[in-house]
């Protein structure tokens, strides 16, 4: 009688390790791929993202810096006829 109990509790105890064991196992691959799947997000995510929009962006900045270009031009420009205006109205306003 004692031995029967002897040998279930050991088949249970044989049961409770290998639980553990799977337990352990799935709790440690879960972690890998917790830590690969932030490292996706925060560095490969990113990156890809750049990837594709870096051309669009250097358009976009080329752009700007022409605008800001004719802008610069446009105000010399308007700079050079208000001293035009005023050499052929000289005398009248002062």
């Amino acid at each position: 009688m004692e031995e029967s109990k002897l040998e279930e509790m050991y088949q249970m105890v044989q049961d409770n390790n290998r639980m553990l064991r799977a337990m352990r196992r799935s709790a440690f691959i879960g972690n890998i791929v917790k830590v690969v799947w932030w490292v996706f997000i925060l560095l490969v995510l990113p990156y890809v993202t750049w990837l594709f929009l870096q051309p669009y962006l250097g358009s976009a900045l080329e752009t700007y810096q022409g605008l800001q270009t004719k802008g610069t031009t446009a105000s010399t420009n308007l700079s050079g006829l208000q001293d035009l205006l005023k050499q052929f109205g000289g005398g009248t306003g002062q």
